[in-house]
Protein backbone atom coordinates (compact mmCIF):
# COMPACT_ATOMS: atom_id res chain seq x y z
CA UNK A 1 0.00 0.00 0.00
CA UNK A 2 2.88 2.34 0.75
CA UNK A 3 4.24 1.98 -2.80
CA UNK A 4 1.19 3.31 -4.66
CA UNK A 5 2.57 6.84 -4.47
CA UNK A 6 4.03 7.77 -7.88
CA UNK A 7 7.44 8.62 -6.43
CA UNK A 8 7.85 5.32 -4.63
CA UNK A 9 7.22 2.67 -7.27
CA UNK A 10 8.62 1.37 -10.55
CA UNK A 11 5.46 1.31 -12.67
CA UNK A 12 7.01 3.73 -15.19
CA UNK A 13 10.06 1.50 -15.52
CA UNK A 14 7.88 -1.61 -15.93
CA UNK A 15 5.92 0.11 -18.71
CA UNK A 16 9.14 1.33 -20.35
CA UNK A 17 10.52 -2.23 -20.46
CA UNK A 18 7.20 -3.53 -21.80
CA UNK A 19 7.13 -0.83 -24.50
CA UNK A 20 10.68 -1.68 -25.60
CA UNK A 21 9.71 -5.35 -25.69
CA UNK A 22 6.78 -4.54 -27.97
CA UNK A 23 9.11 -2.70 -30.36
CA UNK A 24 11.50 -5.66 -30.42
CA UNK A 25 8.62 -8.09 -30.90
CA UNK A 26 7.07 -6.08 -33.75
CA UNK A 27 10.40 -5.70 -35.56
CA UNK A 28 10.38 -9.37 -36.56
CA UNK A 29 7.00 -9.63 -38.33
CA UNK A 30 7.37 -6.13 -39.83
CA UNK A 31 10.78 -6.72 -41.40
CA UNK A 32 10.92 -10.49 -41.82
CA UNK A 33 14.34 -10.51 -40.14
CA UNK A 34 15.42 -12.45 -37.08
CA UNK A 35 13.44 -14.67 -34.76
CA UNK A 36 11.75 -14.12 -31.43
CA UNK A 37 13.70 -16.01 -28.80
CA UNK A 38 10.72 -15.84 -26.45
CA UNK A 39 8.81 -17.95 -28.97
CA UNK A 40 11.68 -20.41 -29.20
CA UNK A 41 12.00 -20.71 -25.43
CA UNK A 42 8.28 -21.28 -24.90
CA UNK A 43 7.80 -23.33 -28.11
CA UNK A 44 5.57 -20.58 -29.55
CA UNK A 45 3.20 -20.61 -26.58
CA UNK A 46 4.17 -17.03 -25.64
CA UNK A 47 5.87 -14.24 -27.53
CA UNK A 48 7.45 -11.11 -26.13
CA UNK A 49 4.86 -8.76 -27.61
CA UNK A 50 1.86 -10.64 -26.21
CA UNK A 51 3.50 -10.88 -22.79
CA UNK A 52 4.16 -7.13 -22.83
CA UNK A 53 0.56 -6.33 -23.76
CA UNK A 54 -0.63 -8.46 -20.84
CA UNK A 55 1.73 -6.59 -18.52
CA UNK A 56 0.35 -3.27 -19.76
CA UNK A 57 -3.21 -4.35 -19.00
CA UNK A 58 -2.33 -5.62 -15.51
CA UNK A 59 -0.57 -2.37 -14.60
CA UNK A 60 -3.36 -0.35 -16.21
CA UNK A 61 -6.05 -2.18 -14.24
CA UNK A 62 -4.22 -1.35 -11.02
CA UNK A 63 -3.54 2.31 -11.81
CA UNK A 64 -6.93 3.10 -13.37
CA UNK A 65 -8.77 1.68 -10.36
CA UNK A 66 -6.49 3.72 -8.13
CA UNK A 67 -7.32 6.79 -10.23
CA UNK A 68 -11.06 6.35 -9.80
CA UNK A 69 -10.74 5.77 -6.07
CA UNK A 70 -8.73 8.97 -5.85
CA UNK A 71 -11.27 11.24 -7.59
CA UNK A 72 -14.51 9.30 -6.83
CA UNK A 73 -16.27 11.36 -9.50
CA UNK A 74 -17.39 9.99 -12.88
CA UNK A 75 -17.01 13.27 -14.79
CA UNK A 76 -13.49 13.93 -13.50
CA UNK A 77 -12.54 10.30 -14.14
CA UNK A 78 -13.74 10.38 -17.77
CA UNK A 79 -12.05 13.72 -18.44
CA UNK A 80 -8.74 12.53 -17.00
CA UNK A 81 -8.90 9.30 -19.02
CA UNK A 82 -9.77 11.17 -22.23
CA UNK A 83 -6.89 13.62 -21.70
CA UNK A 84 -4.57 10.68 -21.17
CA UNK A 85 -5.53 9.00 -24.46
CA UNK A 86 -6.92 11.36 -27.09
CA UNK A 87 -4.45 14.29 -27.38
CA UNK A 88 -1.52 11.93 -28.02
CA UNK A 89 -3.66 9.74 -30.30
CA UNK A 90 -4.71 12.74 -32.38
CA UNK A 91 -1.10 13.90 -32.74
CA UNK A 92 0.05 10.43 -33.85
CA UNK A 93 -2.74 10.02 -36.40
CA UNK A 94 -2.37 13.54 -37.84
CA UNK A 95 1.44 13.29 -38.11
CA UNK A 96 1.14 9.85 -39.70
CA UNK A 97 -1.52 10.96 -42.19
CA UNK A 98 -0.20 14.38 -43.20
CA UNK A 99 3.58 14.23 -42.63
CA UNK A 100 5.19 10.79 -42.35
CA UNK A 101 3.35 8.70 -44.96
CA UNK A 102 3.25 11.48 -47.62
CA UNK A 103 7.08 11.49 -47.47
CA UNK A 104 7.34 7.76 -48.25
CA UNK A 105 4.18 6.85 -50.17
CA UNK A 106 4.68 5.26 -53.58
CA UNK A 107 1.60 6.95 -55.06
CA UNK A 108 1.39 10.58 -56.12
CA UNK A 109 0.36 13.08 -53.47
CA UNK A 110 -2.66 13.92 -55.61
CA UNK A 111 -3.80 10.30 -55.57
CA UNK A 112 -2.91 9.96 -51.90
CA UNK A 113 -5.04 12.90 -50.78
CA UNK A 114 -7.97 12.15 -53.08
CA UNK A 115 -8.35 8.53 -51.99
CA UNK A 116 -11.22 7.74 -49.64
CA UNK A 117 -9.00 5.32 -47.72
CA UNK A 118 -6.69 8.17 -46.72
CA UNK A 119 -9.41 10.19 -45.05
CA UNK A 120 -10.94 7.12 -43.43
CA UNK A 121 -7.71 6.85 -41.45
CA UNK A 122 -8.86 9.89 -39.46
CA UNK A 123 -11.66 7.77 -38.01
CA UNK A 124 -9.00 6.22 -35.78
CA UNK A 125 -9.34 9.34 -33.62
CA UNK A 126 -12.81 8.16 -32.57
CA UNK A 127 -11.59 4.90 -30.98
CA UNK A 128 -13.42 2.88 -29.65
CA UNK A 129 -16.51 4.07 -31.58
CA UNK A 130 -14.96 3.07 -34.90
CA UNK A 131 -12.44 0.47 -35.93
CA UNK A 132 -8.75 1.34 -36.11
CA UNK A 133 -7.28 1.75 -39.60
CA UNK A 134 -3.83 0.27 -40.18
CA UNK A 135 -3.08 0.99 -43.85
CA UNK A 136 -2.64 4.04 -46.03
CA UNK A 137 -2.26 4.32 -49.85
CA UNK A 138 1.23 3.59 -51.08
CA UNK A 139 2.71 2.71 -47.69
CA UNK A 140 4.69 -0.50 -47.17
CA UNK A 141 7.88 -1.54 -45.40
CA UNK A 142 8.82 -3.41 -48.56
CA UNK A 143 9.36 -6.66 -46.70
CA UNK A 144 7.70 -9.85 -47.88
CA UNK A 145 5.77 -10.34 -44.66
CA UNK A 146 2.13 -10.42 -43.55
CA UNK A 147 2.09 -6.97 -41.95
CA UNK A 148 4.26 -5.13 -44.48
CA UNK A 149 1.49 -2.59 -45.16
CA UNK A 150 0.59 -2.00 -41.51
CA UNK A 151 1.27 1.35 -39.85
CA UNK A 152 0.83 2.17 -36.15
CA UNK A 153 -0.20 -1.41 -35.50
CA UNK A 154 0.21 -0.89 -31.75
CA UNK A 155 -3.04 1.11 -31.73
CA UNK A 156 -5.03 -2.12 -31.97
CA UNK A 157 -5.17 -2.46 -28.16
CA UNK A 158 -6.56 1.04 -27.52
CA UNK A 159 -10.19 0.09 -28.11
CA UNK A 160 -9.93 -2.73 -25.57
CA UNK A 161 -8.15 -0.45 -23.11
CA UNK A 162 -10.88 2.19 -23.26
CA UNK A 163 -13.60 -0.44 -22.81
CA UNK A 164 -11.77 -1.61 -19.71
CA UNK A 165 -11.80 1.97 -18.40
CA UNK A 166 -15.58 1.90 -18.72
CA UNK A 167 -15.69 -1.20 -16.53
CA UNK A 168 -13.97 0.72 -13.72
CA UNK A 169 -16.36 3.63 -14.24
CA UNK A 170 -19.31 1.23 -14.02
CA UNK A 171 -17.99 -0.37 -10.84
CA UNK A 172 -17.49 3.06 -9.33
CA UNK A 173 -20.85 4.58 -10.25
CA UNK A 174 -22.79 1.51 -9.08
CA UNK A 175 -20.62 1.33 -5.93
CA UNK A 176 -19.89 -2.30 -6.74
CA UNK A 177 -16.24 -1.40 -6.35
CA UNK A 178 -16.80 -1.66 -2.59
CA UNK A 179 -17.68 -5.37 -2.91
CA UNK A 180 -14.25 -6.72 -3.71
CA UNK A 181 -15.07 -10.39 -3.12
CA UNK A 182 -17.96 -10.16 -5.59
CA UNK A 183 -15.58 -8.60 -8.13
CA UNK A 184 -13.06 -11.38 -7.41
CA UNK A 185 -15.73 -14.02 -8.14
CA UNK A 186 -16.71 -12.24 -11.37
CA UNK A 187 -13.06 -12.07 -12.40
CA UNK A 188 -12.67 -15.83 -11.88
CA UNK A 189 -15.64 -16.37 -14.21
CA UNK A 190 -13.96 -14.13 -16.79
CA UNK A 191 -10.76 -16.21 -16.50
CA UNK A 192 -12.75 -19.38 -17.15
CA UNK A 193 -14.34 -17.71 -20.18
CA UNK A 194 -10.90 -16.64 -21.41
CA UNK A 195 -9.60 -20.19 -21.21
CA UNK A 196 -12.66 -21.47 -23.09
CA UNK A 197 -12.27 -18.84 -25.80
CA UNK A 198 -8.54 -18.34 -26.23
CA UNK A 199 -9.03 -16.48 -29.52
CA UNK A 200 -11.05 -13.73 -27.84
CA UNK A 201 -8.98 -10.60 -27.25
CA UNK A 202 -11.83 -9.03 -25.27
CA UNK A 203 -11.77 -11.93 -22.78
CA UNK A 204 -7.98 -11.69 -22.69
CA UNK A 205 -7.96 -7.95 -22.00
CA UNK A 206 -10.63 -8.27 -19.31
CA UNK A 207 -8.68 -11.10 -17.69
CA UNK A 208 -5.45 -9.12 -17.30
CA UNK A 209 -7.00 -5.71 -16.69
CA UNK A 210 -9.27 -7.41 -14.15
CA UNK A 211 -6.25 -8.87 -12.40
CA UNK A 212 -4.93 -5.32 -11.99
CA UNK A 213 -8.26 -4.29 -10.47
CA UNK A 214 -8.07 -7.25 -8.07
CA UNK A 215 -4.49 -6.41 -7.08
CA UNK A 216 -5.60 -2.87 -6.22
CA UNK A 217 -8.74 -3.85 -4.32
CA UNK A 218 -6.78 -6.39 -2.25
CA UNK A 219 -3.67 -4.23 -1.84
CA UNK A 220 -3.94 -4.50 1.94
CA UNK A 221 -3.50 -8.27 1.58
Amino acid sequence: MELINHNKNNFDFIRFVAACSVIISHSVPLTGNGILYSSLITKSQVDLGALSVDIFFIVSGFLITSSYERVKDLKKFIISRALRIYPALMVVIILTLFVIVPMVTTVSLRDYFTTKKTWEYLLGITIPFSGTRFTLPGFSTGANVKFADAINGSLWTLSGEIKCYLIVAFLGVTRLIKFRYLILLTWIIVIINFNLHLDSNIARFHTYFGSGIIYYLFKDK
